[in-house]
């Protein structure tokens, strides 16, 4: 079936949430008609995009049927079904005439933003990558889904093309890059700082701090009958997730990619009760935890991890397709469980936070605490 293909059926719009004062809810009721506003909390707004757009989420389910078709999208990468869904409401509620989006990959999260421009008869994303065998990947699947006028290609090094890009006008920022250290304070330093305080921004690959999540033989190493492993065990064990996702940059987890914590430093929760499994938060890349600690003092209704809003939007399923996950994420029970792992914000709510904050010390205090040889 085609993107735009039949509606397989109307999703319920009738949630219901805890209300809040301030929200825009009423008696627990979120009406989707509310004027926009740029001081709205973002979880307000993915809230009402949602309700608002519900009616076009369910053509967009040809997406994750075929997100494993290496094929279609020949590099592994993670956007989960409730995160595109998202995505997709929030590009049709707030009307972008620009995103910037690095990096492109094969392409898949960039189906969701063109969709919905398209939907809007207006804007457009650029869209960064380094990769061009990836890219042109994306490019044949855009051209496939008729979706070349929405999307405007761009090769090469992010920190240089997207400065250009910035200096016209960023409606919404698309961040899912090299998740390291020194890409996360580019963009936080040169980036962020120049977007209007309206823009949206995107970061993925982000979990909240009580997460506890499992990914099949990755971190954490440990089984519920042997929570102390021995540590050539653990290294041995490391070694194979590490090759296994491409990420080794030596043979030993010491040493990791540059994008990784080292794996042996992460935290390891312990089952809180019978049936369950050792867990971790999720966060084992470096630009993740630098962004935890940066937005840690952040009202969480400005800066929404999606992870946070699952009990809230089970009716938008967002399980529906975790049974696919070739990566095999699970909850402390091993059953199959997409993250959603993706922090949205205002510009001017980060802009806030990264002004006050002195990033390198950030940096640094992370650095060492996650320092393999310590």
């Amino acid at each position: 079936m085609g993107i735009l293909g039949a509606w397989r059926g109307t999703l319920i719009v009738n949630w219901r949430r805890p209300a809040m004062s301030g929200t825009g809810l009423r008696g627990g009721h979120l009406t989707a008609g509310t004027a926009p506003n740029e001081n709205e909390p973002m979880e307000n707004l993915i809230f009402r995009s949602l309700v608002r757009f519900s009616g076009e989420l369910e053509r967009l389910a040809s997406l994750p049927e075929q997100r494993y078709n290496r094929k279609t999208f020949p590099t592994v990468g993670q956007y989960d079904w409730l995160a595109g869904q998202v995505l997709y409401a929030l590009i049709r509620q707030t009307r972008p005439r620009t995103i910037v989006e690095f990096s492109t990959s094969s392409g898949y999260s960039t189906t969701f933003s063109a969709l919905a421009l398209q939907a809007n008869g207006a804007g457009r994303i650029h869209t960064v990558d380094i990769d061009l065998r990836a890219q042109e990947a994306a490019r044949r699947w855009i051209s496939a889904c008729g979706l070349v006028d929405q999307v405007v290609f761009h090769h090469g090094d992010c920190r240089r093309i997207v400065p250009g890009l910035v200096g016209r006008g960023i409606d919404l920022l698309f961040v899912d890059s090299l998740h390291s250290f020194d890409m996360a304070e580019w963009y936080l330093t040169r980036v962020v700082p120049r977007l209007e305080g309206d823009a949206l921004v995107h970061i993925h690959d982000v979990m909240p701090l009580e997460a506890r999540v499992r990914i099949h033989g990755g971190p954490p190493f440990q089984s519920a009958r042997s929570a102390a492993r021995s540590n050539i065990l653990q290294r041995a064990k490391s070694i194979v997730w590490l090759l296994a996702h491409g990420k080794a940059g030596s043979l030993w987890p010491a040493s990791p990619a540059r994008e990784l914590l080292p794996l042996h430093k992460l935290q390891c929760f312990q089952p809180a009760s019978s049936g369950e499994l050792p867990t971790i938060d999720g966060n084992y890349f470096e630009e993740a935890v630098l962004i935890r600690e940066v937005v840690r003092e952040g009202s969480p209704r400005d800066f929404v991890y999606l992870h946070r809003l699952l009990p809230y939007l089970a009716q938008y399923e967002p399980q529906r397709f975790a049974h696919q996950d070739e990566i095999q994420r699970t909850d402390s029970r091993a059953a199959a469980l997409e993250w959603n792992d993706c922090l949205w914000c205002r510009a001017q709510k980060l802009q806030e936070l990264v002004a006050h904050k002195r990033i390198r010390a950030i940096r640094r205090a992370l650095e060492h605490q996650f320092d393999p040889s310590a």
